[in-house]
């Protein structure tokens, strides 16, 4: 029913609750053992991005491995409600690549990645060039964050369908300093 059940094990903390980027503050309860539960209402088919406040702390869902990038920072849980929309994953659809390649940055000195996707089925060798769409994050972001929130299932899904035509892809970290973006860069 597209409810999300959200779990925290802090015995010693007071209140805790899930607050997140496009859903509702969801409050939770503790348990005898400290457990902390809480249950969203049903949720709309998208990628999520959420944290625990405990106590007034932000802190990542430790049980969850789907973390959210923020310039040089995990600090944000992914989760993906699926459903009927281009991000989601659907079973038997072919998968392009996804490749992470690192270069030296000469305009801020630093090591900066990008990352590649090449459709299912890529020749690297035919003969129509295949057209390429570079994809920049928003702020505060890194080259990450198209990946994290499914351009590549995206493409691979809207090719599949014939909604799209095979293309490279690329993400890249687009800050030209070497410390980000100024809100982060004292962090």
């Amino acid at each position: 029913d597209r409810r999300v059940t959200f779990r925290f094990a802090a015995p010693n903390a007071t209140q805790v609750s899930v607050v997140g980027f496009g859903m509702p503050t969801i409050a939770m309860q503790k348990d005898a053992k400290g457990v902390w539960t809480g249950t969203s209402e049903p949720m709309a088919p998208e990628i999520y991005q959420y944290n625990f406040m405990v106590d007034g702390a932000r802190v990542t869902d430790p049980s969850n491995s789907r973390l959210m990038a923020s310039y040089h920072r995990m600090d944000r849980s992914g989760l993906l409600v699926p459903g009927d929309n281009p991000w989601t994953p659907v079973d038997g659809t072919p998968r392009g690549a996804l490749a992470q390649h690192l270069y030296h940055s000469a305009v801020t000195n630093t090591e900066r990645e990008f990352y590649v996707y090449t459709p299912p089925g890529y020749d690297p060798k035919r003969r129509q060039p295949y057209p390429v769409v570079f994809l920049q994050h928003g702020l505060s972001e890194d080259a990450r964050s198209w990946i994290q929130q499914g351009a590549n299932t995206t493409l691979d899904n809207l090719i599949n369908q014939g909604k799209a035509v095979p293309m490279i892809m690329v993400a890249s970290l687009g800050y030209g300093t070497p410390n980000g973006p100024r809100s982060t860069s004292s962090s």
